[in-house]
C-alpha cells in the first residue's frame, strides 16, 4: 500500500567532491607513515603521541556530550561521553607512568596495570552502552559522573597505593597469565558489545554504525595484538597501538565529525523518527489502518498529475458497503466498527503492491489503482467478492459484508474531482438499483442483511 520511491537524479558530483572525501584518508595514509618512522626513532615518543591522540579524542567525546546532555540524557551516547572522560585520564597515567618516562620510578608494574583496568572499564562501557540504546537513562545530573569517579579512584588506589591490582608484565620476562587472560576476556567483552549494536543498528544510521564498527573490531585487534607482545617497545607493541589510534578515530568520525556536522542526523534521529510516525498517523484512518480522506485526496491528485505527464492509464474504484447502518442498529456500533476492519483487510489483501486503498468516511472506501485500466480494476473487484462470500461463510454472523462500487477510469483533461464524481455516480446508481430490486420482493445482490438467529 506504500507508495514507490521516485528516483530523483541529483546530477553529477560537485567538482572537487572526490578529491574533498580523499582527502582525511590521505592525510590519515601520511601521518600513519610519519608514526612509523617516529617509531622506528624514538618508541617512547610515538607511544606518547598515540596516547595523546586518543586521550584528545577521549576529552572531545565527553565535551559533546556534557554540553548535549539535555538532548541525549535518554542515549547511549551521553553515557560513552562520560566515561570517555574517564578512560582518557586513566589513559593518561598509563602514559606517564609508561616506562621511560622517569615520572613514576618506585614501581615498574604501573604502565600495564593502567592499561589493562582501562580497557576492561572501556570494553564494559561499550557493552552497557550499546544495550542501553533503547532505555532511557533517568539519572541526577553527575551520579553518572560520580559513579565513574569512584570505580576510577579504585582503580587508582588499587594501583598506586594499595598496589593490590595484578601484576601485568615483568621487564625480561614477558606478560603474567593474567595480562594475557585478561586481554582475552576484554576482547570477549567486545566481541559481545559488537553483537549488540548490530542488532540494535537500525537505532543509529547508517554512517554511524559503520565507523562504530569499524572502531570495534579495530579495539579488539588492538587488545589481540597486546596479548602476544614480549616487550614493551616490541612490533605488536606498535601494532597493537596502531590498531587503537584507528579505533579512536572511528570513535571520532561516529561521534564527534558527525556530530559536528549533521546534529539532526545524530542527536534527533529519535525526534525525526516521531515526527515520521505523526505525519504517518495523520494520513491514517485509526480504525481500518487505511490512509484516511486527505491523504487520499492529496495521493489522487498526485496519480492523476502523474497520469497527465506520462500518460500512463489510472482508474478509481469508489466502494459504499452496503446495509452498515441495519448492522449498526441491529447489532451495535461495535460489531459494525468490525465489519469495516475486516472489508478493509479484505481490500489491502486483494490489491496489488503499487495501489493504495482509503477510507472516505463512515462505510466509504477509495480505491486508487495507478498503471491500472478499467478492465483490470473490473476484475480487482470481481476477486473482492469473491473473497467476501468466502469470508462471510466463514463468519457465520448475522450480518453479512457486501458492497455497492464504480469504476471510473481517467481520460485526457479529466480533473480530480470529476474523476471522483463519475466514479461516486455509478456507485450510487447500483446502490439505487439494489434498493429497487429489494423494493419489488427480489433477492438484494450483496446487501448486509441484519436478521434475528
Amino acid at each position: 500500500m506504500m507508495e514507490k520511491a521516485i528516483p530523483i537524479d541529483l546530477g553529477r558530483p560537485p567538482a572537487g567532491g572526490v578529491v574533498s572525501r580523499s582527502l582525511p584518508l590521505l592525510f590519515m595514509a601520511l601521518g600513519l607513515i610519519a608514526l612509523y618512522y617516529v617509531g622506528l626513532q624514538n618508541y617512547l615518543l610515538f607511544h606518547s603521541l598515540v596516547e595523546i591522540f586518543s586521550i584528545v579524542i577521549a576529552c572531545t567525546i565527553f565535551i559533546i556530550a556534557w554540553n548535549s546532555r539535555e538532548h541525549l540524557a535518554d542515549s547511549y551516547l551521553y553515557l560513552l561521553g562520560i566515561a570517555y572522560l574517564f578512560i582518557g585520564f586513566l589513559d593518561l597515567m598509563h602514559t606517564l607512568s609508561y616506562k621511560g618516562m622517569r615520572i613514576f620510578t618506585d614501581y615498574d608494574f604501573y604502565a600495564n596495570q593502567l592499561w589493562i583496568a582501562t580497557r576492561f572499564l572501556e570494553s564494559v562501557t561499550l557493552l552497557a552502552a550499546f544495550s542501553l540504546v533503547t532505555t532511557r537513562i533517568r539519572l541526577r545530573p553527575y551520579v553518572l559522573e560520580g559513579g565513574y569517579a569512584v570505580v576510577t579512584g579504585l582503580i587508582l588506589l588499587s594501583i598506586f597505593q594499595w598496589r593490590i591490582f595484578p601484576v601485568c608484565f615483568i621487564e625480561g620476562v614477558g606478560q603474567t597469565p593474567f595480562k594475557i587472560w585478561g586481554e582475552f576476556v576484554i576482547c570477549a567483552i567486545l566481541g559481545l558489545a559488537a553483537w549488540v549494536a548490530y542488532h540494535q543498528r537500525h537505532h543509529f544510521s547508517s554512517q554511524v554504525f559503520g565507523y562504530l564498527r569499524v572502531s570495534l573490531v579495530c579495539t579488539i585487534l588492538s587488545e589481540l595484538a597486546f596479548a602476544l607482545y614480549v616487550s614493551n617497545y616490541g612490533i605488536f607493541n606498535m601494532v597493537g597501538h596502531y590498531f587503537k589510534l584507528i579505533s579512536f578515530y572511528m570513535i571520532y568520525r561516529a561521534i564527534v565529525q558527525t556530530g559536528i556536522r549533521s546534529p539532526y542526523q545524530l542527536i534527533f534521529k529519535e525526534l525525526k523518527a516521531k515526527e515520521a510516525e505523526l505525519e504517518r498517523q495523520a494520513a491514517i484512518d485509526e480504525l481500518t489502518d487505511l490512509f484516511n480522506r486527505r491523504a487520499a485526496l492529496t495521493l489522487l491528485q498526485k496519480q492523476v498529475g502523474a497520469s497527465q505527464r506520462e500518460h500512463i492509464p489510472l482508474t478509481i474504484c469508489y466502494l459504499d458497503l452496503d446495509g452498515l447502518k441495519q448492522v449498526n442498529d441491529t447489532c451495535g456500533h461495535a460489531e459494525g466498527d468490525i465489519m469495516l476492519k475486516i472489508f478493509a483487510g479484505q481490500l489491502v489483501h486483494e490489491m496489488r503492491a503499487g495501489d493504495y486503498a482509503c477510507r472516505m468516511g463512515g462505510d466509504e472506501f477509495l480505491l486508487i489503482l495507478p498503471h491500472c485500466p478499467e478492465g483490470e480494476a473490473t476484475r480487482l473487484i470481481a476477486r473482492i467478492e469473491a473473497r467476501l462470500a468466502l469470508v462471510n461463510n466463514g463468519l457465520g454472523k448475522r450480518c453479512v459484508l457486501a458492497f455497492s462500487y464504480g469504476i471510473a477510469q481517467w481520460s485526457e483533461g479529466d480533473t480530480m474531482d470529476h474523476l471522483l464524481e463519475l466514479a461516486d455516480t455509478r456507485m450510487y446508481a447500483q446502490k439505487m438499483e439494489k434498493k429497487e430490486k429489494t423494493a419489488l420482493g427480489a433477492t438484494p445482490v450483496g446487501v448486509v442483511e441484519a436478521v434475528d438467529s
